[in-house]
């Protein structure tokens, strides 16, 4: 089992899925894109790019939804209306004695997480470009809050020559514009931050909360959802989640500050670098946790390894920012 990089045009020892993107823009805002609540309300997802940031020549049909998957090329660009017993990941399901239900609809989970994850990035004064995901956990007074990898935030803790660059980050919501965001609070232990944007009123109706597990479902099927690097596309993949491993047995390197007896949630799928902080959902479409890096197999498969958060950790870290608010407030 070997750990990958990735993507190493300066990461050279340690493995997270957040990606370098130097002077790449995204296309979000681009008059072609069309609105998170339209794409919810026709079930389409507007212009596709694949992993790279370039149009897909074959764009996804009402129901399609774009896919990643261990047996097709990593380019992106492979959508799908249904999940069958093709996909790796369905057929492991099937080797640990476990089923696909028919309340399991990848089709609406997607449309769902659609409204819930979001894109962030990450600009240094000298402009280097990062790239990463998060999920929207909460609203107070007039702050959208959304919780990510502490990693994809401070990118220093990646890149020992950022180790004095001073960081601005934005987050893009659903109307396709980008919003600068701030700290809240940092869980280094865990690998988590909780950021927040200015509840703008533009944004009204273009998001949801995500709603979380109340506690981890270590074995079952379930999806994982992430923006890769240089895309302005979700991305989904089936996942089969197959037990809770202490980091330290499975990654050969962690950052400062992380808790390396942690225990972190396993699933085999397939992923695209840029994708840390994504989320990972169950069967029901409830968040277990966030995306935080993966292992590359010989076979071409990936171990991807998510951070647990449960509803309890979320309620809690609201608690704090709703306390620290009130008393700068006051």
């Amino acid at each position: 089992m070997q750990v990958m990089h990735a993507m190493s045009v300066k990461l050279t020892v340690y493995l997270r899925l957040a990606a370098l993107v130097a002077g790449f823009q995204l296309f979000a805002g681009s008059s072609v894109f069309c609105s998170v609540e339209a794409a919810v309300a026709s079930r389409t997802i507007g212009l596709a790019t694949d992993l790279y940031g370039a149009p897909c020549e074959t764009q996804p049909k009402e129901n399609e939804i774009p896919v990643l998957e261990v047996y097709v090329p990593p380019g992106g660009c492979h959508f799908l209306s249904s999940f069958d017993k093709l996909s790796y990941a369905a057929s492991h399901i099937d080797s640990l004695g476990l089923q696909l239900p028919p309340s399991f609809d990848p089709i609406q989970l997607y449309f769902q997480a659609a409204q819930e994850v979001v894109p962030i990035k990450v600009r240094t004064e000298k402009g280097d470009s990062f790239s990463g995901s998060g999920v929207i956990i909460g609203e107070i007074a007039d702050k959208i809050i959304i919780a990510t990898d502490d990693h994809v935030v401070n990118e220093q803790l990646l890149y020992p020559d950022l180790q004095n660059a001073k960081f601005h980050f934005t987050v893009t919501m659903g109307n396709n514009r980008r919003y600068t965001a701030q700290i809240e609070l940092t869980d280094s232990a865990h690998d988590m931050i909780v950021i927040s944007i200015k509840a703008a009123p533009e944004l009204a109706q273009t998001y949801i909360v995500a709603t979380f597990v109340d506690a981890t479902e270590s074995l079952g099927e379930g999806m994982l959802f992430g923006f890769a690097a240089q895309s302005s596309t979700l991305y989904a993949s089936l996942a089969s989640f197959d037990g809770l491993y202490a980091e330290d047995k499975v990654l050969d390197s962690f950052l400062d500050g992380e808790d390396r007896k942690r225990l972190m949630l396993q699933t085999i799928a397939r992923e695209a670098d840029g994708q840390s902080g994504g989320i990972a959902v169950t069967r029901l479409g409830l968040v277990q946790g966030l995306i935080d890096a993966w292992v590359e197999k010989s076979n071409g498969h990936r171990l991807i390894y998510v951070n647990p958060l449960t509803r309890g950790q979320v309620e809690e870290w609201l608690s704090k920012i709703k306390t620290t608010s009130t008393a700068n407030l006051n």
